[in-house]
This record gives structure tokens, sequence and C-alpha cells, in this order.
């Protein structure tokens, strides 16, 4: 039961807002701040949705794994690392490889209708031991790809080596 979990056993995330849609996608994000703990992504499809003026931002939280966690989580105070897109573009899917090759993990997001053309694109953030932890925007990235056309509803994958160059790869669909 929920009311029997104390951050050892388990623990409960809550969204950062009301109809924010944290959790849409969930992943492990591997390591991306290097200190031996695995981290999670949280991503809420539209963070800052309001019934009142539509559609929010989109956003990608980030947890640092570590011994404890509290035994509730809510993202509004406790996320490390914050990405939002712009407002009414979303973003759908969150994942994590190691793409450089520094053995580190790398944040990658997608958002399918993330630029004023709705082709959005696919936003890849290097994980690094030193990684800053506050806000970052969908501009922050240190790769990008566009999508082919707009509305495209770009999906990611972290996938393992497959092509045996030692490196972690990227399935974009």
């Amino acid at each position: 039961a929920l009311s029997s979990l104390n951050g050892s056993n388990g623990f409960r995330l809550d969204g950062a807002a009301r109809f924010d849609f944290s959790g849409r996608s969930v992943a492990s994000a591997g390591d991306i701040n290097g200190d031996g703990y695995l981290d999670i992504l949280i991503g809420s499809g539209w963070m800052g949705f309001s019934q009142f003026s539509g559609k929010g931002a989109g956003g990608v939280q980030v947890i640092f794994g570590g011994v404890a966690l509290p035994e509730e989580i809510d993202l509004f105070t406790h996320s490390h690392v914050n990405i939002t897109s712009f407002k009414d573009f979303g973003l759908s899917r969150v994942t994590s490889a190691a793409l450089n090759g520094d053995g580190v993990s790398d944040l990658i997001v997608s958002a399918p209708l993330g630029f004023f053309d709705l082709k959005g694109g696919v936003f890849v953030f290097y994980g690094d031991t030193l990684m800053r932890t506050g806000d970052y925007s969908l501009l922050d990235n240190d790769l990008m790809f566009r999508g082919p056309y707009p509305e495209a509803e770009i999906g990611v994958k972290g996938l393992p080596d497959i092509d045996g160059d030692g490196i972690d790869d990227l399935m974009i669909y």
C-alpha cells in the first residue's frame, strides 16, 4: 500500500501541477550524473497546463538516485534537473543512452511539436559527473535531430551498442 512506503522500500511521485500529465513517459535514466546510482526520468506531457489557457509547455524532470530517497517526491520541488519545451508544444517520450562515448548516460527527449513549424525533434543532453542541476530549455541541448515534417509524432528509444563501435545507439521512429 502507498501508505507503507518509507523511501527505502519505494516512494510516491507527485506531479509538479494539476493536469501536467506527469508520468506520461517514465524511464530509467541510467546514471546521468555519474554518481553510481540510477536516475529516473519523468515526462510531463503538458507541464503548466491550465484548464483556462490550454496546453502547457511540456517538461522532463530528472530525479537523481541515491542511498535513500524521501517517501514522497513532489516534482515541483524535488526535481534535480527540469527541462521545458515551449508553450503548446509538449514533450512525449524520454529515454537515455551513453551516446558520446564517455560512459555516462545521456538524457534524450522527444518533442513532437517542438518548434513553431511543428516539426519537433529529438534533443540530447549529455550526462556528466558535474551535470548542473536546475532548469534547462530544449534550446540548451547538446545534440538535436529535427523532425521530417509537421506533427510527425517522433518517438525515441535508447539502445545498447548494436553496430559494434562500443557506444550506445539511438532509435528515432
